[in-house]
């Protein structure tokens, strides 16, 4: 099958050109309506709590925790900011995938700010992040689901993961590896459902593929065939 070779090659080179403009603005309300469910998300109890967990722990970084009046490092910014995006469960929804929107508008605001990235190149880490992870989610569900499992937080760390390395302009191999160190966080039980946990599950997926990928940066290696080799991330 070589899924994960062709989702990284798929994230590697697909030229910005090929991208279209629909999607660009479906992907552009996506990011206004996330940023509108996590500013009153910050204020729930959740929120409150997501927000004082990054306080305290304490990190350098430019990336905004929003509602707290933080900056921190990304990878506790997009913890912070994801848990407050589904708190309140408004957010939007793409059947299979999930709570996309609340991982991936997370990832690329804390991106974003840390690497002062252009609008447009969010937008289109947006897509292809969409696509890819739709592309797994629909080999997987509903038999994934079926057994117990929370798509927006397994799923969702792979969508994270593709989101980030495109950002970060990761090449085919630490793609790869990326999608490695997602698989290998990815985590998420239905049986939480309705308690705080389910928004932790959104903002945990975020940054479990940021990790990801910022470690696949520094070099951090994986397995290269984690979704469709034997006791993958499919198959499991």
């Amino acid at each position: 099958m070589e899924a994960t070779r062709k989702l990284a090659e798929f994230l590697a080179n697909t030229d910005a050109e090929d991208i279209p403009d629909k999607a660009r603005s479906v992907a552009k309300q996506a990011f206004i309506d996330c940023l509108g469910v996590t500013l009153p998300g910050s204020q729930s109890e959740a929120g409150k709590l997501a927000m004082q967990f990054v306080r305290e722990v304490g990190s350098a970084g430019k990336a905004s925790v929003i509602g707290g009046n933080l900056r921190c490092h990304p990878t506790m910014a997009v913890l912070a900011n994801g848990v407050s995006a589904h708190a309140l469960d408004f957010d939007d929804f793409i059947p299979a995938l999930g709570h996309a929107s609340t991982i991936l508008v997370s990832i690329g605001l804390g991106l974003g700010e840390e690497l002062d990235l252009d609008g447009r190149v969010m937008l289109d880490a947006y897509v292809l992040a969409v696509e890819g992870g739709a592309k797994i989610a629909a080999a997987m569900v509903p038999g994934h689901r079926n057994a117990g499992w929370h798509p927006t937080g397994t799923i969702g760390a792979i969508a994270a993961a593709a989101m980030a390395a495109r950002l970060l302009r990761l090449n085919r191999s630490q793609i790869g590896a990326t999608m490695a160190l997602a698989a290998s966080q990815a985590a998420g039980m239905l049986r939480n459902m309705g308690s705080m946990v389910k928004p932790f599950h959104a903002g945990n997926a975020a940054r479990s593929g940021l990790t990801a990928a910022l470690l696949a940066h520094k070099g951090f290696s994986g397995a290269q065939e984690i979704f469709e080799g034997p006791l993958g991330f499919c198959s499991l």
